[in-house]
């Protein structure tokens, strides 16, 4: 089902102020373990930071769904809901992992393209900020729209701490792992891969695939 334009605005308008919250309050975290992967296989973050990373975001996720149903249930909201995978058939695996693939294939070229490619001088404007922001938030909700067979989570960390509060465990399905870790990660690596043959000056796990050779150390 397509949701109304009003609820889409609504949703894109929140997803923006939360972006732009975790910008400014934390310094432009990752949030997103499949982003630190794409990220580390880039040479952006060495090992150490990417595992600190991944721990961060999933420890962020435990803190967090409680927190949030603690607010919502005080404020007589609408109790909370996450991304969940059922298990049914091959099938349906198959489709909830290119989903959740293709979801962090595109959002981490969303990072590229709003982030990084922009020329310094446009970068340098004082509304650029606001626009990449919105931007981002814009592209998100587009993802979750287009590619919701697993939910969608579009952040493994988000899949595997929401399955431990609505559980009360942690997951033990092969599937859930497959679904929301191996698929979002090898999103992440694919658009890294897609990076490195555009832009020659990169490396994917220290190899120029256009250039040949190694990343030459500072």
């Amino acid at each position: 089902m397509v949701p109304s334009y009003s609820t889409w605005m609504r949703d894109w308008a929140f997803h923006t102020i939360g972006v732009v919250v975790a910008d400014w309050s934390c310094g432009g975290p990752h949030v997103n373990p499949g982003v630190t992967a794409c990220m580390w296989s880039l040479g952006k973050c060495g090992t150490l930071q990417a595992a600190v990373h991944v721990g961060a975001q999933l420890a962020g996720g435990l803190v967090a769904f409680p927190l949030l149903q603690l607010i919502s249930d005080l404020t007589g909201q609408t109790r909370l809901g996450g991304p969940e995978y059922k298990h049914v058939d091959d099938d349906g695996l198959k489709k909830a992992a290119f989903d959740e693939f293709m979801a962090m294939l595109l959002l981490c070229v969303t990072v590229f393209v709003v982030n990084w490619e922009p020329p310094k001088k446009l970068q340098k404007h004082p509304a650029f900020y606001w626009v990449k922001q919105s931007l981002t938030g814009f592209a998100i909700r587009g993802l979750i729209v287009n590619f919701g067979a697993a939910g969608p989570a579009i952040n493994p960390a988000l899949g595997t701490t929401w399955a431990i509060y609505s559980t009360g465990s942690w997951p033990t399905e092969t599937q859930h792992y497959m679904v929301y870790w191996a698929a979002s990660i090898a999103g992440g690596w694919a658009a890294a891969l897609l990076y490195t043959l555009y832009k020659p000056s990169s490396t994917f796990f220290g190899q120029k695939l256009t250039g040949g050779g190694k990343a030459k150390k500072a």
